[in-house]
């Protein structure tokens, strides 16, 4: 593979010069990073050739940062097609911005980008600790979700009226060059007005990794899938645990847990739903 096709580096923003208000954190170096391959002798042929290996900056909170979390707003949207655990990753931002960096409005983009778009007339929702703090029990996105784009300009306007700092997008590539296509309408804009100020979004990229033999954990996109890796975390001697399934997906797992703790037959009375 050429190096060219390998390139991971991230857009900046500017000179992160506000201390990071994360108490007792480990923080990590901007000269911090991943490698990509996981072969020796994959890493043998960049060296040979007098090329850095491929890596990934890694990730991880840094003692200075860009943007003043007293004045920040942050916005989320889920977009595309539901999996497991977009709950929990909406739950981790909010509790994270909030006890971590001490933001104090985060807004919600009801139904994907479609929530950006004056047209539906969807409401933003607040976002607080309170209000997600048992979302992770649940299925699916309590944001709702919708396929396709949305006008660019419209999208701009709205986070620029509503003076939003940081929007997450969660999602698969499509999201990604969603993101990507809002930063550079807003930089395009920002360049006309002569602004210091620009927007980086995360470029559509290759994510597959290499095959993990023991995960610590796995996205499943059925419920048959579920079952499927369940059965084979017990051969592995391992106890499972499902997150964000339904209720009988999860007691499934639960059963199988103690059946293999106790060794022999388990009672528990099953109830169709």
């Amino acid at each position: 593979m050429k190096q060219a096709e390998l390139d991971f580096s991230i857009s900046k923003l500017g000179e992160c010069l506000i201390p990071s208000p994360m108490i007792n954190g480990h923080f990590v170096d901007d000269d911090d990073h991943v490698l990509y391959h996981h072969n020796l002798k994959d890493l043998e042929d960049y060296l040979k050739a007098g090329m850095p290996p491929p890596c990934f900056e890694k990730a991880g909170p840094r003692e200075k940062i860009y943007f003043d979390p007293s004045k920040l707003k942050c916005g989320i949207v889920t977009c595309g097609g539901l999996c497991p655990g977009l709950n929990d990753v909406i739950r981790a931002i909010v509790m994270s911005l909030s006890y971590h960096y001490g933001v104090r409005n985060v807004y919600g983009f009801p139904y994907g980008y479609e929530g950006l778009s004056y047209r539906y007339k969807h409401a933003p929702i607040e976002l607080t600790p309170k209000s997600v703090e048992r979302i992770h029990e649940q299925g699916g996105t309590v944001l709702g979700s919708s396929r396709g784009p949305q006008d660019v300009s419209e999208m701009v306007d709205t986070l620029e009226r509503m003076n939003i700092g940081i929007i997450f997008t969660i999602g698969g590539d499509g999201t990604l060059r969603g993101g990507q296509a809002i930063a550079e309408e807003a930089n395009y804009f920002l360049g006309r007005l002569e602004s210091a100020k620009l927007l980086a979004g995360a470029p559509d990229m290759d994510s597959r990794v290499g095959r993990i033999e023991r995960p610590d954990a796995v996205l499943c996109r059925t419920n048959g899938g579920v079952v499927g890796h369940v059965i084979g975390i017990l051969e592995m001697g391992l106890k499972p645990a499902v997150v964000g399934g339904t209720e009988a997906l999860v007691r499934f797992a639960e059963a199988c847990g103690e059946l293999m703790e106790a060794g022999g037959p388990v009672t528990r009375t099953w109830r169709r739903s």
